[in-house]
């Protein structure tokens, strides 16, 4: 039996061992590549579920079960001396295949180069080229929006696997970071764990451009040629929905997030998309993230609180901004219109200027008459009222 098997609910055996604080069985699954920031079906960690003692005692432990900090570098040896410890040798081949991965086996992930599938590469004559869909002169080096062809993807995929390994870096002081899976990261921030994977979903989207309902754009550097920044869009309920959103970290503040966003609405529109809002959502630990995008006009979307007991990588905010195409609510002073005094006199004490008494009693003839109208003949005559 593995140590990733999942049951129906999501569980793996670590979620049994910590349920029930059987310390030396979570050690021992742990030492045997079991992550601590698995994710089940109500997005619970077994991180997240530890009771605070079984947390200390692993904290204290953490030397034993978690990810070496430094790789080991073995020496060269001689052939000799290569016979003689073979089965030393295979212990710890052993004990290396068993070991958690933590973020050193996050950054070996990440360096690994990516390879489009052979397949892919024998239609060339198919491909579209890459089509520029803005430029920008106002920032230095000046930066081009386009709608990305196939030989860019091994590229994308590089930049996405970057940008998961700087993002990890905010779960850097949590006691999971020592036993937790490249796979556990990328399904958290939405990315793909393998190259296939990714080239299979995302080739789909550039080839059709957005008549999938599912468009991708890149933000490329003229300096230097190389793309630094993608987006990936995709079409629900009327909601125009960024799943993917990277900037390289050399690249930040240059108003790209911006300027994709923009890019991403106006190509969504010319494709035929109905939607009346853009949705992004963003990991509750990432602070920048959120402030940067409520300065692009996004609001925090409120939402039933989360469990206590769901992991600090499953909780996410939803933030939603009215599209550019859609006008804008009326005003609460176009809703409610302020309403005028009913009464006539009211309108002469709200006035700047008071007006004169002959053209008081010209303009209010008629409440004149009205008051002289009770002793008009044409009236009834009046009940006299006996005491």
């Amino acid at each position: 039996m593995s140590v990733h098997q999942v049951d129906k609910w999501g569980d793996t055996p670590i979620f049994y061992a910590v349920e029930f604080q059987k310390l030396e069985t979570i050690i021992c699954l742990l030492k045997k590549g079991a992550s601590l920031a698995a994710l089940n079906r109500e997005g619970q960690s077994p991180a997240s579920i530890a009771s605070l003692e079984l947390t200390r005692e692993l904290q204290a432990r953490v030397e034993e079960w978690g990810e070496p900090l430094k790789a080991p570098s073995p020496e060269p040896e001689s052939p000799k001396a290569q016979k003689r410890k073979r089965a030393e040798e295979e212990e710890e081949e052993e004990l290396e295949l068993s070991a958690a991965e933590g973020v050193r086996a996050l950054e070996e992930w990440a360096q690994r180069p990516p390879k489009f599938r052979k397949s892919a590469k024998q239609n060339r004559r198919q491909r579209k080229e890459a089509e520029v869909l803005c430029e920008t002169t106002e920032f230095r080096p000046e930066y081009s929006i386009e709608l990305p062809a196939a030989d860019a993807l091994e590229e994308i995929r590089q930049l996405e696997k970057t940008v998961v390994v700087e993002q990890a870096e905010l779960f850097k002081a949590q006691f999971f970071i020592r036993s937790c899976r490249a796979a556990d990261f990328c399904s958290v921030l939405g990315a793909c764990e393998k190259d296939c994977q990714f080239f299979r979903e995302y080739s789909e989207a550039v080839a059709k451009r957005g008549k999938s309902g599912s468009l991708v754009l890149v933000a490329r550097a003229k300096r230097t040629d190389r793309i630094v920044a993608f987006l990936r869009a995709d079409l629900r309920d009327h909601e125009l929905v960024i799943r993917r959103h990277q900037v390289h970290q050399d690249h930040h503040g240059q108003g790209l997030d911006k300027l994709l966003i923009q890019c991403a609405e106006a190509q969504a529109l010319s494709t035929g998309w109905d939607f009346q809002s853009v949705t992004v959502r963003l990991l509750n630990v990432h602070s920048a993230a959120q402030r940067k995008f409520l300065r692009l006009g996004f609001d925090i979307k409120e939402e039933p609180a989360a469990d206590p007991s769901m992991s600090t990588l499953s909780m996410r905010l939803k933030m939603v901004r009215r599209a550019n195409h859609v006008p804008a609510p009326p005003s609460e002073s176009e809703r409610f219109p302020p309403i005028k005094p009913y009464a006539p006199w009211l309108s002469f004490q709200m006035s700047d200027t008071p007006a004169e008494e002959p053209m008081f009693r010209a303009l209010n003839a008629a409440m004149w008459d009205d008051v002289d109208s009770l002793t008009h003949p044409s009236m009834p005559p009046l009940i006299p009222v006996t005491p």
